[in-house]
C-alpha cells in the first residue's frame, strides 16, 4: 500500500510537473514513508554532490552539524532579499535615487535611508520589522525543521524558522532574547529580530557598534567553527561580520598541530549557485562550497538538497513494532521484529516505569513501541 501511493504521487507530481505534499499522522509514518523513497526514488545528484550531502548527513546524525541560515533562506516564504528589502525601504521613504542608492554598500545605503526616515519622524528599524514579517515559512525552513540538528544561528530577523520548528513540535530557545531551556533547540540571531526592532541591525553605524556589544555572540560562532561542522544556506558569504568571524578563526586554527599535519581546516560546507565562481575560490580553504544550479535553478536545487538530507537522517527503523507498516519489512526485519517484540511483550508496568529499564524503553520507544504516554 504505502509503496503503490508513494509510486502513484512520484508519478503523477512528474506528469504535471508540480509538487504535492504528503500529510503524515506521526513519525512511524514519516519514516516509513521515506524508507519506502529509499529504494525508490532517484536523486538528481553528481557523485561529489551525494557524497557531500552523505557526509553532512552523517555530521547530522552524530550531533555534529549546526545550521547558519541566511536571507535566501526565506525568499521562499515571500520575504525580500537583502537588496531588495533596501529597495522597498527608499520606494516607502519616497526616494527617486533608486540607481545611486543601489551602487553604494547596503550598510551605507541604510545609513543614508535611516536619517531620511528619522527626518520625516519615521523609524527605518520598525519599517524593517514590518516588511521581513511573516506568519509562514518555505519549504527549505520545513525541511530543515525535521533534521536532527539542534543548534542554529541566523543573521535573518525574520522568524520563518521559529514557526517552522513550532510546527513540527520541536521547543526553541531564541538568543540572547531567552536563556536555553533544557533539553531545547536553540537559535542564535545575531543581527536581531522583528519582535524587538530596535536591536536590528542594518547600517554601518550598527555593524560597528555591534562587535562591542555582541562579542559574547561572535564567541559562541568562533566556538562553533572549531568544533563542529557549519552548514550555511541562503548565505552569500560576503557579509562583513562573517568575513571578521572567518579571519579569526583561521589564525586560531594556524597554531593547532593537527592541521599543519595536513588534516582538512575547512569547518563548514556552503550551497551557492553555480555562476558564484568567486566565492568558491575566496572560500575554498575554509569551506566546503557546493554549486547546485545557476541564479534561476538554485531555489529549486537547494530544497531537493535539504529533502535529501531529511530523507538521509531519518531514523530507519521508527515503525518497526507498528503493524500497521508490517508490509513495508524486509524478511531480516521481520526477523528483528520477533525478538524485540519478545522483550516488549515482556515488559510489565512497572518495567516500564523503573530507571533500571529506561535504556530499553527508551530503544523500543524508538522502535514504535510507544511505551511513554506523550506529555
Amino acid at each position: 500500500m504505502q509503496q503503490a501511493l508513494l509510486g502513484r504521487l512520484e508519478l503523477e507530481a512528474s506528469r504535471r510537473d508540480i509538487d504535492l505534499v504528503l500529510v503524515l499522522a506521526n513519525d512511524s509514518a514519516y519514516t516509513a514513508a521515506q524508507a519506502v523513497r529509499r529504494n525508490s526514488v532517484q536523486w538528481p545528484f553528481e557523485a561529489h554532490e551525494r557524497a557531500r550531502l552523505d557526509e553532512l548527513a552523517d555530521h547530522a546524525n552524530h550531533g555534529r552539524l549546526v545550521l547558519f541560515l541566511g536571507a535566501g533562506l526565506s525568499r521562499s516564504a515571500g520575504l525580500p532579499l537583502w537588496k531588495e528589502l533596501l529597495e522597498q525601504l527608499a520606494r516607502i521613504e519616497g526616494t527617486t535615487e533608486l540607481k545611486a542608492l543601489g551602487e553604494l554598500s547596503p550598510l551605507d545605503a541604510a545609513a543614508i535611508l535611516d536619517r531620511r526616515f528619522r527626518a520625516k519622524g519615521h523609524e527605518l528599524k520598525a519599517e524593517t520589522a514590518r516588511l521581513t514579517t511573516t506568519p509562514c515559512f518555505g519549504l527549505g525552513h520545513a525541511l530543515l525543521a525535521a533534521l536532527p540538528v539542534t543548534e542554529r544561528v541566523t543573521t535573518n530577523y525574520d522568524e520563518c524558522i521559529e514557526h517552522s520548528l513550532t510546527a513540527a513540535g520541536r521547543k526553541l530557545s531564541v538568543l540572547p532574547y531567552h536563556p536555553i531551556q533544557s533539553e531545547a533547540d536553540w537559535l542564535l540571531k545575531l543581527h536581531g529580530t522583528i519582535s524587538e526592532p530596535n536591536n536590528i541591525v542594518i547600517t554601518r553605524e550598527d555593524y560597528l557598534r555591534y562587535e562591542s556589544r555582541r562579542g559574547a555572540l561572535y564567541g559562541i560562532v568562533q566556538a562553533m567553527m572549531l568544533t563542529r561542522h557549519i552548514l550555511f544556506l541562503g548565505f552569500s558569504l560576503k557579509d562583513e561580520n562573517f568575513n571578521i568571524l572567518v579571519d579569526e578563526v583561521r589564525r586560531a586554527l594556524e597554531g593547532l598541530s593537527h592541521r599543519e599535519q595536513g588534516q582538512s581546516a575547512k569547518f563548514g560546507t556552503a550551497f551557492v549557485p553555480k555562476e558564484n565562481t568567486t566565492a568558491a575560490e575566496l572560500w575554498d580553504t575554509e569551506l566546503h562550497v557546493e554549486q547546485l544550479g545557476n541564479y534561476e535553478a538554485y531555489p529549486r536545487e537547494l530544497e531537493v538538497a535539504l529533502d535529501y538530507l531529511s530523507f538521509a537522517t531519518t531514523s530507519t527503523l521508527n515503525y518497526l513494532l507498528d503493524d500497521s507498516f508490517a508490509a513495508i519489512l524486509t524478511e531480516e526485519q521481520h526477523r528483528l521484529k520477533v525478538v524485540v517484540r519478545g522483550i516488549f511483550d515482556s515488559l510489565s508496568e512497572r518495567d516500564i516505569a523503573s530507571p533500571t529499564f529506561e535504556p530499553i524503553v527508551t530503544l523500543l520507544d524508538e522502535l514504535g513501541a510507544r511505551l511513554r504516554k506523550s506529555t
